[in-house]
C-alpha cells in the first residue's frame, strides 16, 4: 500500500474518531474541529518527505498528489465523477499552508465556542457541515454552468480546479450566529488588534468584505465567493430549523434542567433565598437573571472564588464547572 493511501485513511479515521468522540464524551466540538484539523494539516505535510518546504515541490510528490486527488473537491466531480462527491465533506478538513489553517482555526474557535455555548455541539457540528458542503455544491453550480461567459466566470471557478479548506463552514456558524443571537458579543481581529463586538457588527463585516472581493474578482486564489455561500446557508438553516436548535436559553425556557443540581452550592441564607426565586420563577429573562445573580454569589467549592453562568452550566475561572 503506498503512503498516499495510508495517509488518506489514516485522515478519514481521524476525522471519524473526533467526531465520534465529541458527541460521545459531550467533548467542546469546536475545540475538537480543531484539533482534528490541525493533527491532519500536520500528517499531511510530513509525510512529504518530512519537510515543511516550498508547496511547489509537495505539487509534484505522488503523496500529496494521491490526497489531494482523493480528499479535496474538484467541481468537475459533479459531472464527470459523481462517486467522488463525498470529497465535499472531507475536503473542509485539508488547509493549503500554514496560514491558511491558522486564520481559519482562529475565526473557528472565536466564533465556534461562543455558538457552541448556546446551541450545544450536535446543533453546531451539523450547521457546520452541512454549511460548508452546501457552500461548495452552490459555487460548484456556478462554476459549471456555462463557466465559458464572463457571468459564469465572475461567479464560478475552474472545474478543474481543487477546492480545500473549512472556511465556507466557518462562515455558515458566522451566518448562523447571527441569525440567532446577533447581540452576543465575540472578540474579533481588526488588524492587529482584537476586539469585543456584537456578532452582527463582526459577522457582517468579514461578509460584506468577502462579498467585495467575490464580485472585485481578484484572482487570489481565495474562494470569495464560497464565503458568502457559506454565510448564507448558515444563516437559512438556522432560521428554518431555529426552533429545533436546542440553545440553552431554550433548554431553561422548558424547564428541561435538573435545578437541584444547584441545591448543593446554596449555603447560605442569600443564595437559599435565591434559589428559591430560581425554582418559583416562570418568565425566562427573570428566571436567568437568578441565575447569574446565583452564580456571582456562590461560591467555588474548589478554590473559593466568585463564579459565573454559562449557558445551563456554573463555571469558576480555577476549571470548576457545574452543569444543572
Amino acid at each position: 500500500m503506498e503512503l498516499g493511501m495510508i495517509v488518506s485513511i489514516a485522515i478519514i479515521i481521524l476525522i471519524i474518531i473526533g467526531l465520534a468522540y465529541a458527541l460521545i464524551k459531550n467533548a467542546v466540538m469546536t475545540m475538537t474541529l480543531a484539533i482534528v484539523n490541525f493533527i491532519i494539516f500536520f500528517i499531511w505535510r510530513f509525510s512529504v518527505e518530512g519537510t515543511m518546504g516550498d508547496l511547489t515541490f509537495y505539487s509534484q510528490n505522488e503523496t500529496y498528489r494521491f490526497v489531494l486527488d482523493n480528499l479535496s473537491i474538484r467541481y468537475g466531480y459533479f459531472s464527470d465523477q459523481p462517486q467522488m462527491l463525498y470529497t465535499l465533506f472531507t475536503h473542509m478538513y485539508l488547509h493549503f499552508d500554514i496560514m491558511h489553517i491558522i486564520s481559519n482555526m482562529i475565526f473557528l474557535v472565536l466564533f465556534g465556542v461562543p455558538f457552541e455555548e448556546r446551541v450545544g455541539p450536535k446543533a453546531l457540528a451539523a450547521i457546520y457541515f452541512t454549511s460548508g458542503i452546501a457552500a461548495s455544491a452552490i459555487d460548484a453550480g456556478f462554476s459549471l454552468y456555462n463557466y465559458s461567459n464572463p457571468f459564469g466566470q465572475l461567479l464560478g471557478t475552474n472545474p478543474d480546479v481543487y477546492h480545500i479548506g473549512a472556511s465556507g463552514a466557518i462562515f455558515g456558524i458566522m451566518g448562523a450566529f447571527v441569525a440567532l443571537y446577533p447581540k452576543d458579543k465575540v472578540f474579533v481581529p481588526i488588524g492587529i488588534i482584537v476586539m469585543n463586538v456584537p456578532v452582527y457588527i463582526g459577522a457582517l463585516a468579514y461578509a460584506a468584505i468577502e462579498s467585495i472581493l467575490a464580485f472585485a474578482n481578484p484572482n487570489d486564489g481565495i474562494g470569495h465567493m464560497v464565503h458568502i455561500m457559506g454565510f448564507l446557508s448558515g444563516m437559512m438553516i438556522a432560521i428554518i430549523f431555529s426552533k429545533y436548535i436546542k440553545s440553552e436559553e431554550r433548554v431553561l425556557r422548558e424547564g428541561e434542567v435538573d435545578l437541584q443540581v444547584l441545591k448543593k452550592l446554596a449555603t447560605t441564607n442569600e443564595l437559599r433565598d435565591i434559589f428559591l426565586k430560581i425554582e418559583d420563577e416562570d418568565e425566562p429573562d427573570i428566571r436567568k437573571a437568578w441565575l447569574e445573580k446565583y452564580a456571582e454569589s456562590a461560591k467555588c467549592p474548589k478554590c473559593k472564588s466568585n463564579m459565573k453562568l454559562k449557558g445551563h452550566k456554573i463555571k469558576c475561572s480555577c476549571g470548576y464547572s457545574l452543569k444543572f
